[in-house]
């Protein structure tokens, strides 16, 4: 567990840097733009391993879920879709495994739960409906 959650942010920060070229959509690039800076601050505080500033951690996985509830409305590629759900499916897994969130390192709300597998389902609605 020591380095997952980094694997999976720099993973999908390779992902997220490939999307953003394939894409003609400006509002799907400007999201994905975020994301991607999201994901270049994550990964600058944990390797520099910046305990005393969990306000940015929770700042980040609170942007993680507006990225989402907006892609929902902006996202139309299907690969851009597809990032959402496996990216929402790895949170719902490692969540159930560790018991907390591995970006803040806290519990889980129900709230952010319920949240999680709506906006999953909201998301496999739209990939099956493309």
């Amino acid at each position: 567990m020591n380095y997952l959650i980094e694997i999976i942010v720099f993973l999908s920060l390779l992902v997220t840097i490939y999307l953003i070229n394939i894409t003609n959509n400006i509002y799907e690039k400007i999201l994905l733009i975020i994301s991607i800076m999201i994901q270049i601050l994550f990964l600058f505080i944990k390797f520099i391993n910046i305990k005393k500033y969990n306000i940015i951690l929770h700042f980040i996985d609170l942007t993680y879920f507006i990225i989402l509830a907006f892609g929902i409305f902006y996202f139309i590629n299907k690969y851009i879709i597809l990032l959402c759900i496996i990216l929402l499916i790895i949170t719902i897994i490692t969540r159930l495994i560790y018991k907390k969130c591995l970006i803040t390192n806290n519990k889980n709300s129900l709230i952010i739960k319920i949240i999680t597998y709506i906006l999953l389902l909201i998301y496999l609605y739209k990939f099956i409906k493309i």
